[in-house]
């Protein structure tokens, strides 16, 4: 990823948690991205559970006969 890539995120903490982390080697860089990726991948399943959901009930209320019939038609069509 080139430089211009990325950007700059601050995070307050307390001076007792600073203290902490650098009695522990904690890298304060590397567990924010860890944390920020994880949360960005949970929220994107949320989304897609969501997308998933309204599709259902959309697909739920089509007859079976519609269904078949679309299948066959895509499977001729190869």
């Amino acid at each position: 990823m080139a430089e211009s890539d990325t950007t700059t995120v601050s995070v307050r903490i307390t001076t007792e948690e600073r203290l902490k982390m650098r009695k522990l080697g904690i890298k304060p860089a590397k567990v924010l991205k860890r944390a920020l990726e994880r949360e960005i991948r949970i929220k994107e399943i949320e989304a897609l559970m969501q997308k998933a959901k309204q599709m259902h009930k959309t697909f739920t209320k089509l007859p079976i006969e519609t269904v078949v019939a679309s299948i066959r038609e895509d499977r001729d069509a190869r």
